[in-house]
């Protein structure tokens, strides 16, 4: 297959998910413009790594939200991108009680946190 796969070519292919994130693959395909998404092939993992496992041994294709963990993968050919259309993942929270003494550990992990998040989108 050349790439750009289309994403109808896509619609044909094992879709790499993790349990209850398939939403993930039809907002893609919404995004795509493909309305009739009742024939996908997903493959449910219980890990994301074994999703990652999966579609670098060429079983399938997975969506990844973050390039950074996949860089490496990219680099030496051992995953390529079949089709550029990106959409905006849903965020993760981290969400704890408002309180008038709030735990200060929580609030160094928040703010650790952050920090991580502020380097990977930076890079």
């Amino acid at each position: 297959m050349a790439l750009p796969v289309s994403a109808e070519q896509i619609t044909r292919l094992p879709l790499a998910t993790t349990k209850g994130h398939s939403t993930r693959w039809l907002d893609w395909f919404a995004a795509a413009g493909i309305d009739d998404t009742s024939k996908l092939d997903f493959i449910e993992f219980d890990d994301g790594g074994f999703a990652f496992d999966f579609a670098t041994s060429g079983g399938g294709v997975a969506l990844f939200t973050d390039n950074m963990l996949i860089r490496h993968e990219l680099a030496t050919g051992s995953l390529v991108v079949v089709n550029p259309l990106a959409i905006k993942a849903r965020g993760q929270y981290l969400v704890y009680p408002e309180t008038q003494q709030p735990d200060v550990r929580i609030l160094a992990f928040a703010d650790w946190l952050k920090s991580v998040v502020a380097r990977i989108q930076a890079s």
